[in-house]
């Protein structure tokens, strides 16, 4: 029964196969230019955070076409573009949150907050009041805003190699599960069963 489900936990379209590997980071892809993130997304890519060794498909659920990173917008001349990014958004309301909670602040605050911290991504966000009213808003997501993952984001994308190792790494844990149980057969059980005697 074991043997039967190796293949289905090796190679089913939910399994840990294949491996990702970094192919690129965030701030090596933005330009002057004006894109979302998910037009930075390469065929085949994904995106999610950190760069650890590889990962697996059910960790890297973020897809270019559904992804909460990949409608953010980025420039590294943010300062001179945001009336572009509200017009693409649709979004006037800036908000900075942590400084000045949910309050609108002034597009002069809010461009002396990106240049000071130099921030390249704007992602927008919404609120829902307690009446049901929902607006929604630009913040500054970036190393030095609110709004940040400690391990950055990332690119990634399938790595033979890492798919290769994993698949390898599978198969020795069979063996040696396979290998302990033939041990404590013939070691343990047999013992058991007829003592110290040689069991031919």
């Amino acid at each position: 029964m074991f043997l039967y489900y190796v293949p289905y936990i090796l190679f089913t379209d939910n399994s840990a196969v294949p491996q990702w590997g970094v192919s690129g980071t965030l701030d090596e892809r933005i330009t002057s230019e004006v894109k979302q993130i998910k037009q930075m997304v390469r065929t085949g890519e994904r995106i999610g955070e950190g760069r650890d060794v590889s990962y697996n498909s059910q960790d890297l659920n973020l897809s270019k076409e559904a992804s909460f990173y990949g409608e953010m917008y980025c420039s590294s001349n943010l300062v001179n573009k945001i009336e572009e990014v509200q017009s693409r958004s649709g979004i006037n309301l800036l908000y900075i949150r942590g400084v000045y909670d949910r309050n609108n602040v002034p597009i002069e605050t809010f461009l002396n907050y990106i240049e000071e911290n130099n921030i390249k991504c704007l992602i927008p966000d919404a609120y829902t009041f307690s009446d049901g009213v929902r607006i929604r808003f630009l913040e500054p997501f970036g190393k030095d805003a609110t709004l940040w993952v400690p391990e950055g984001i990332f690119f990634y994308e399938k790595s033979n190699l890492l798919t290769a190792l994993y698949i390898l790494k599978i198969f020795f844990q069979i063996i040696a599960i396979f290998a302990g149980i033939a041990i404590l057969y013939y070691k343990v059980l047999l013992f058991i069963v007829f003592g110290s005697k040689k069991v031919n």
